[in-house]
């Protein structure tokens, strides 16, 4: 009863946004959850083997951001974001445990769900954008006029959103769940289940084009060429056995590159256009570069990103509340030493997971599977050097799921 709780948890994790529920009910969400897998890892013994090189770095991660918290510009807020990370990071190591067997059958659920996310991006696409233009025109006196602009510019783009707060997060989020897919299924023997998979994937890399996230679909390229060279290192003839298939694939994804660039290239509003939103990004990090200079050794405290900007804030300052890079805005929330420690952590557990993978001992098919899971999260950290998606807990939870699932517990 409890595992199917559980499940059922997961299953709805990327409904639980922002903009349909409060923080409350997010926090209460994800309290559930951790309650359901340390009662799961209690009763069953499934705990995580001790001396795993990544907990002495994830410990540090964590009291750094709690003891930073104490001297954030805003405590609440920083309070706020770092029980978010620690509730995320406590899921991880609950779920880390589980036998090989079970991880499969999360990682089965998270796509399952993904398939319903991509569901009400479609109804979005061609039933919702073409109606709610009036009935936003009539609530403008109650948005802020950027909050306005930008919501306006998603909808006459076009842009699918689903159950996300904006279009990036929906890409980030899509190209997780399509790597996992794709080591899912080239994990499967039977070819029932691979067809079945294989539907999800096609409907998600569709809603993955209509997001408009440019940045989105590079990463998902980045991990789809990381994913055949891991597969290749493990066994050359899967992947001569599945080339043309691979290979179709890959044309597909260029293909996609190719309509969103020529999209953006001569779009109907300037501000959806590539080179003003690469323009925007790099005065972006400049003036986040500026900051990080004149107070290198200090830390705002998570979540505080936006209170530091406005201490800064010239007339001509990018219009943002985020960094959109992960380590540029860690180093201003949690200071050098939060980076460092975040970085640490990240070279120890991806050391373990390949060493896992190339392992002579590991299952194949359970090799093939943590193959996607690691092309999926190198993908999103790649997405976050131009966005901000780790710092969203309805991406960043899917994020720390699939690190535990990468963990091969044997």
């Amino acid at each position: 009863m409890i595992w199917f709780l559980a499940l059922a948890c997961i299953f709805l994790l990327p409904f639980f946004s922002p903009v349909l529920l409060s923080g409350m009910g997010a926090l209460s969400a994800y309290g559930v959850l951790l309650i359901c897998f340390l009662y799961l890892a209690l009763k069953s013994g499934d705990y995580l083997k001790k001396g795993r090189s990544f907990l002495l770095p994830l410990i540090s991660f964590l009291a750094i951001i709690i003891i930073t918290s104490f001297f954030a510009v805003s405590p609440a807020a920083a309070f706020n974001n770092t029980l978010y990370i620690i509730l995320c990071a406590m899921i991880f190591l609950a779920l880390a445990g589980l036998s090989s067997q079970k991880k499969k059958r999360i990682g089965f659920v998270l796509i399952a769900a993904s398939f319903f996310v991509s569901a009400i991006a479609l109804l979005q696409r061609f039933f919702y954008f073409d109606q709610v233009i009036p009935y936003m025109i009539s609530q403008k006196p109650f948005f802020a006029a950027d909050e306005f602009f930008y919501l306006m510019d998603i909808i006459r783009t076009k842009r699918v959103i689903s159950t996300f707060a904006t279009p990036n997060l929906l890409a980030s989020y899509l190209v997780m769940i399509n790597l996992l897919a794709l080591g899912y299924i080239f994990s499967e023997d039977k070819r029932r289940n691979m067809l079945f998979l294989a539907l999800p994937l096609i409907t998600n890399s569709y809603c993955l084009l209509l997001t408009g996230s440019f940045m989105g679909i590079m990463s998902f390229l980045t991990g789809f060429l990381l994913f055949i060279m891991m597969l290749l290192n493990k066994d050359k003839k899967k992947l001569t056995r599945y080339t043309p298939i691979l290979a179709a694939f890959f044309l597909g994804i260029l293909v996609m590159v190719m309509i969103l660039a020529a999209q953006r290239w001569f779009p109907s509003l300037y501000r959806y256009n590539l080179l003003f939103a690469l323009e925007e990004r790099v005065r972006l990090w400049g003036f986040t570069l500026g900051i990080i200079v004149d107070r290198p050794w200090s830390c705002a405290g998570l979540g505080n990103f936006a209170n530091i900007c406005r201490m800064y804030m010239p007339a001509n300052a990018p219009e943002s509340i985020m960094a959109h890079n992960l380590f540029m805005q860690l180093w201003i929330e949690a200071g050098p030493y939060g980076v460092l420690a975040f970085i640490w952590f990240l070279l120890a557990f991806m050391r373990d997971a390949v060493k896992s993978i190339f392992d002579k001992d590991t299952f194949f098919n359970f090799a093939v599977f943590q193959i996607g899971i690691f092309s999926a999260l190198f993908a999103f950290l790649v997405h976050n050097m131009a966005d901000f998606s780790f710092f969203v807990p309805q991406a960043a939870i899917i994020w720390w799921i699939l690190c535990a699932l990468l963990i091969n517990n044997k």
